[in-house]
Order: C-alpha cells, then structure tokens, then sequence
C-alpha cells in the first residue's frame, strides 16, 4: 500500500477478500477494479464497499474525496477483520434498506469504532484507532505504518495476544464440504457494495443526509459505544509523542481501549469514559 500510495494510486476496496497470502511473510493486495489513478480526473467507484470506506465517503459519494488516507481507514478495518478471523465489520448493526450509509454515518460520527478484538494488543489497537481518526489529515500515511509495524517483528506479542493456549480457533474444520463453501461464500459477503443505482442519490446538506434515518442501534442496547475517536487520538504526532513518555509503564496500566485513559493513569489522573 506504501508503493500504491508512492505512485499516485488509490485502492479503493482493501479488504481482507482481496488480500491474498502468497507464502510465509508474502502477502500480495489483489482485486484493482476500484482502483484509480489521482492525478486528472478521478472516476468515481462503480460500487461502494461501505463497510470498509472512512465515514466522510459515506456522506459525500464524490470522488475527489479518495486518497491515500481513505485507503489508511481501509487498512485499519482489514487489519480488524485479520485480528477476529474474518467477523463482519458492523455485523450487529441493523441496517434498514433506505438508510445503509446514514446508519453507518450516523454511527461513527457519534464517536463509535469498531471495538478491540480480543487478542489485539493495547498498542495495536491505538494503531487502528489512528486509521480511524475522523479527520482524514491526523490518520498515519503508510510508510509510517510501516515503520510503526517495524517492531512487530521484535515482540510480536507485544501487538497481538498468544492464541496459541485456544486451540478451538485452529482446529480442522469438521463440517461437511456444502457447509464449508457456504460458510466461504458468507465471508466474501454479497452485501459488502452498494451499487451505481444507490450511489446515484445526492444531499444537499449532512442534516438532508440524516433525515431518512431510523433507529440505528440493534436492539437499542445491543451495541456497547466504542470511545470517541475525537477524545481517543486527535493526532498522529501528538499521540507518537506522548507514547514515548509512557512506553515503559504500559505493562503496569490496566487494560483498556482509551489511549487518553492511558495517559491520565500516567499522570496518576483520573478520567472516566463511557
């Protein structure tokens, strides 16, 4: 993606369906048919895969809008779905036909991200919560995700949590071979696009945008809030700057998806977020 972004290309649909795994330590980004070039006119995509865009191509379908930081915001959910093995993006919000992009806007711009796995470690996941930062300019540009995944290979453990003591997460599959193509099929996700006749509708306004929509919590209390992204990073530098001076209590602070709530317990504050 650091390559893509050198040479003036947005992906557009990275996604773990299109990331293929060549051989050990050899992973290939596949599936260029929403790729454009940014330099002239940028075609707009044919489908919207709406689970993976950053929440401002939801409200705005131009596509001036794409760029390299549009493809960082991807980079953090496929690294999500590498982390839960695949789960769904958003799998328990409930999204009314009328109202996919509004629910989702609506969802994010309340603050709300996808939430830790469970095996992802503190820092990594203050990583993706940088890809996720609502403002396009304060997420990481991917050669500093590189360099930040540098030390991946260091302590790995240090980023990702040992499954190795669950072994149910590794087992051979033991059902039948019609139940395993199903179970593929669920994963490549025939509802992962919005379409060209969808994607034609326009607003005028963010307010005209909303209007239509419902309810976007399943089942009112199903979804716990996830930190808002305003309070959690506000910026890249600022947050490599501060980790610095914490680096070396992380292993004494209690466990917890608030990189601000981090901070406080390093300055013996205390900060409460629901």
């Amino acid at each position: 993606m650091e390559y893509l972004a050198k040479n003036k290309i947005v992906h557009r649909d990275l996604a773990t369906r299109n990331v293929l795994m060549k051989h050990h330590q050899h992973v290939e980004v596949a599936d260029f048919g929403l790729s454009s070039l940014l330099e002239g006119n940028i075609r707009s995509p044919q489908k919207l895969p709406f689970r993976w865009v950053p929440m401002e191509c939801l409200q705005d379908l131009s596509a001036s809008l794409y760029c390299e930081a549009t493809d960082v915001w991807s980079f953090g959910v496929t690294c999500w779905e590498i982390l839960t093995f695949a789960k769904l993006p958003y799998e328990n919000l409930h999204f009314t036909p009328k109202a996919v992009l509004q629910t989702l806007y609506k969802y994010l711009s309340d603050g709300n991200r996808l939430e830790k796995p469970g095996n992802c470690g503190l820092e990594f996941y203050q990583l993706l919560i940088m890809c996720w930062s609502q403002h396009p300019a304060s997420r990481p540009k991917f050669v500093m995700l590189r360099e930040m995944l540098e030390n991946y290979k260091t302590n790995p453990f240090g980023y990702i949590n040992d499954i190795r003591h669950n072994p149910t997460l590794l087992e051979t599959p033991t059902e039948s071979e019609e139940a395993q193509v199903k179970l593929i099929s669920e994963m490549l996700g025939k509802d992962d696009y919005l379409y060209e006749d969808y994607l034609t509708i326009s607003y005028k306004n963010e307010q005209e945008f909303l209007n239509n929509l419902g309810s976007y919590y399943f089942e009112n209390k199903g979804l716990k809030r996830s930190n808002s992204d305003s309070k959690v990073c506000m910026d890249t530098n600022e947050y490599l700057l501060k980790k610095k001076k914490i680096e070396a209590n992380f292993r004494n602070l209690k466990r917890s998806n608030s990189y601000l709530e981090v901070v406080a317990s390093y300055q013996n504050e205390v900060v409460a977020y629901k």
